[in-house]
């Protein structure tokens, strides 16, 4: 497991436990991550190559984007310095529909310019970054190179998540500053809602988490909007994101703000939440229910 650390002004530092948390061991890594401003809430920043474990990316606050064949050991840029970087995902379903075999995008890595984290409400951001326009970047060649697929001034990108319609129209999901939108890939543009944030499902979204659910024909994602009108509810969807329903927080409500969400891939059954309060696990299976731990390895429900 890594975890990345912020400090504020450009400072952080990236670091790797082996055995379940209880030693940690920090990495010789030179990038950057926010500690104080908005951006902080910002966190799908890691991720693991579904293909290789020993595989990792992981995206910047200012110092661009990484990648390691190593398990974390060695680190080599790929760009995007000057790219505030939010969000960095892969392709979900890699154990039953390989994205490789299909030609299809197997990352995406999404970034947003400085005026647009004032939308989370927490100030201007501790770090200045010299980009204005946010982007979306995605490769399709084994993590070789990146290329734009889509690019704007007049909206912020947060988040991003795979859905599985991706391997036959090319879809896929983003979290923005207005709140959660679409994007086709096959011709269409990335549509905007109006800026009606007293509407829950169009606040900004700090958080999205996309899984497989084994070999089905949907995934599933769990979001949660910024200051929820209900303290600790979650929305859910295991439609391709196109339908969604609330999901109630029982148990321990969490207090604080959504940083981070993610599933196990292959089901989509356990789910681990970090709050600005602490870390939460979540079991679908059985309940709904969310529970707070200090553990990284909660224990069975």
């Amino acid at each position: 497991m890594l975890r990345a650390c912020g400090r504020g002004n450009g400072g952080g530092s990236l670091w790797r436990t082996t055995d379940g948390g209880k030693n940690w061991e920090k990495l010789g890594f030179d990038g950057d991550f926010d500690g104080t401003g908005p951006s902080s809430l910002c966190g799908e920043v890691i991720a693991f190559d579904l293909k290789t474990p020993e595989t990792i990316y992981v995206g910047c606050e200012s110092k661009g984007f990484f990648k390691s064949t190593d398990g974390g050991a060695t680190w080599s840029r790929m760009g995007l310095a000057g790219d505030r970087i939010t969000a960095v995902t892969v392709w979900p379903w890699e154990r039953h529909y390989p994205a490789a075999a299909r030609g299809k995008t197997h990352l995406c890595v999404i970034t947003c310019p400085d005026r647009w984290m004032t939308f989370l409400g927490r100030g201007n951001p501790g770090t200045a970054t010299p980009a204005t326009a946010s982007r979306s970047y995605v490769s399709s060649d084994n993590i070789q190179s990146l290329s734009v697929a889509d690019e704007r001034s007049d909206t912020g990108f947060y988040n991003v998540a795979f859905d599985k319609a991706m391997q036959s129209t090319g879809e896929m999901r983003y979290a923005t500053a207005h709140g959660y939108q679409t994007q086709v890939f096959s011709g269409m543009h990335m549509a905007l809602y109006p800026e009606q944030k007293h509407l829950e499902w169009l606040r900004p979204i700090t958080a999205l988490g996309a899984t497989a659910m084994g070999d089905q024909k949907f995934g599933r994602f769990i979001t949660q909007s910024l200051d929820p009108a209900v303290p600790g509810r979650l929305s859910r969807s295991q439609a391709w994101a196109f339908e969604w329903s609330w999901l109630p927080a029982k148990g321990t409500v969490p207090k604080g703000g959504l940083i981070a969400a993610c599933g196990d891939q292959d089901q989509g059954d356990k789910w681990w939440f970090v709050y600005t309060d602490g870390l939460y696990y979540l079991e679908l299976f059985t309940n709904p229910t969310i529970s707070s731990h200090r553990s990284p390895v909660p224990p069975r429900r």
